[in-house]
């Protein structure tokens, strides 16, 4: 049997004690992230981008964190990225996790709040009920918070590039019923 190392096990700790609010935002829960140098995004968003993250799975506090971190890291080594590429991810558990922050600007949509969803391999439903719960509480509060505006629209990398398989389709399907979907960019044209 192994033993974590001191940083590790500090790490855990930390990251099932340790919240971070903003606003009116409930739960969204640090996880250890690496602080970055990442460009200001333009206030109130006027679109968000809804996508999941195939191949990133978590299913609870104790092991989303790290999949967390390994996407931090996946996006800085392999895309290339400045940091993760998500402004908040929700994990398999249903909790909201911060990425680069409501205020930093993603690379793959500068113009917008992105929200990932990770995947819980054990549950039939994706997004699970506590997902779509926190995402629809992440959508008001970012309106709240003036990360959004009002009159935001929600769209998937299904609806800005053809080629895009992203994201699955069971998630992809519950974006298309929500009331501020709109499968043609408004910042295009």
């Amino acid at each position: 049997m192994s033993f974590l190392k001191v940083d590790q096990l500090l790490f855990v700790v930390l990251t099932f004690f340790v919240l971070s609010c903003y606003g009116s935002c409930p739960n969204i829960r640090e996880w250890g992230r690496r602080e970055v140098t990442s460009s200001a995004g333009i206030r109130p968003a006027s679109r968000v981008i809804i996508r999941d993250r195939p191949g990133v799975y978590c299913s609870s506090i104790f092991n989303c964190p790290t999949a967390i971190y390994d996407l931090q890291t996946e996006d800085i080594k392999v895309n290339n990225y400045p940091d993760i590429d998500c402004s908040v991810v929700v994990g398999g558990d249903g909790y909201a996790y911060e990425g680069r922050g409501w205020d930093a600007a993603p690379s793959s949509y500068p113009d917008s709040i992105v929200i990932c969803v990770l995947e819980n391999k054990m549950d039939f439903e994706f997004p699970n009920k506590y997902q779509k719960g926190a995402i629809e509480d992440l959508l008001q509060c970012a309106v709240d918070n003036s990360k959004v505006s009002a009159s935001y629209h929600i769209q998937t990398p299904r609806d800005i590039d053809s080629t895009s398989a992203e994201p699955a389709q069971s998630l992809y399907t519950w974006v298309q019923s929500l009331a501020a979907y709109q499968k043609v960019s408004p910042l295009s044209g």
